[in-house]
């Protein structure tokens, strides 16, 4: 009896040791651009920068640009997200809530590149984590 008890003791601790040391990965649903052409990415780490922009992309003058911005956890502040070209904003901003997302496109008037710039808590917090895309449409 005094065996089985000890046996009992023992699967125990070996079941609580390996329940306790798995660490599951953290869902990441910032936006990418995996394979799509033409768009580029960035990203905002939590307790990292305040603002981000991503690389360029070369849009014609009539073609349309998508934007996105996906928040995660365990990010707490919302980012505004717009569209920058010669350091200069461009179209109208967009606002990501504190674990939401949002997207909007518009056709731009001159040819250039283009850049998606996001700001954690309008650049004023750096409790932020997520990622974010811009793309020809």
């Amino acid at each position: 009896m005094k065996k089985k008890s000890i046996f009992n003791s023992v699967i125990l601790v070996v079941l609580a040791i390996f329940c306790f040391s798995i660490e599951l990965p953290q869902a990441n649903a910032a936006f990418t651009c995996g394979t799509t052409p033409r768009c580029a990415q960035t990203t905002l780490t939590y307790g990292g920068a305040q603002y981000a922009s991503s690389g360029s992309i070369y849009l014609a003058a009539g073609e349309s640009v998508y934007f996105d911005w996906e928040n995660d956890s365990p990010g707490k502040m919302q980012v505004v997200f717009y569209v920058t070209k010669d350091g200069k904003q461009v179209g109208s901003a967009k606002f990501a809530a504190a674990l939401g997302n949002d997207y909007d496109y518009f056709s731009v008037k001159e040819s250039g590149n283009y850049y998606l710039t996001a700001a954690c808590e309008g650049g004023n917090d750096n409790r932020c984590q997520g990622g974010g895309t811009i793309r020809k449409w």
